[in-house]
């Protein structure tokens, strides 16, 4: 199996898990501490778990991934930047990266859906992270002036939306792991 689909696959899960996984809950208990940062990193584990053949014997590329998730998470919470999209960035690069990094060396994992699928599913999936994007910028906006924001909503609308456009794709991920059982 390639390299870029497995990469896709991680992207995938790495995409619902920091967007409509990540709900209001999960984002304030991860900011109380450590722990709240280890749910989420696990989150991201179970999603790509499930992306995966054979999980149980890519222990080693989910551990990995779980630690990565967890200290890029740590180290935003503790070196925030003043401009919040500019952190999004930043945090979303990273991750990136990382995923890339595992992916190269993941040279016996296999991933559960062909690659076009993945691919249509990952450019769905990244609906959710321009939202909540379009959502931390405009707040950005609004307190670098209310001018620049010009009284619009927008930010507050994207937030609602990003929360609940990732669903969809998590019930079929879901129901094409059921129809893979029978």
């Amino acid at each position: 199996m390639s390299q870029l689909t497995v990469f896709t696959a991680l992207a995938v899960g790495h995409l619902l898990a920091d967007f409509p996984l990540q709900t209001n809950s999960i984002y304030e208990l991860k900011n109380k501490g450590w722990y709240g940062v280890a749910v989420h990193a696990g989150i991201h584990a179970a999603i790509t778990a499930i992306l995966i053949q054979n999980p149980f014997q890519a222990w080693l590329l989910l551990v990995l991934l779980f630690l990565s998730h967890f200290a890029i998470d740590w180290i935003k919470l503790h070196v925030p930047l003043k401009v919040e999209s500019v952190g999004f960035l930043y945090d979303q690069a990273l991750h990136l990266f990382t995923l890339a990094i595992l992916a190269s060396h993941a040279h016996n994992v296999r991933v559960v859906l062909p690659a076009y699928v993945l691919t249509i599913m990952l450019l769905y999936a990244m609906i959710p992270a321009l939202l909540m994007f379009i959502s931390i910028l405009t707040r950005d906006l609004q307190a670098l002036g209310p001018r620049l924001a010009n009284g619009h909503t927008w930010g507050n609308r994207a937030f609602a939306i990003s929360q609940i456009t990732g669903w969809p794709l998590i019930v079929t991920l879901l129901l094409l792991q059921v129809m893979r059982g029978l």
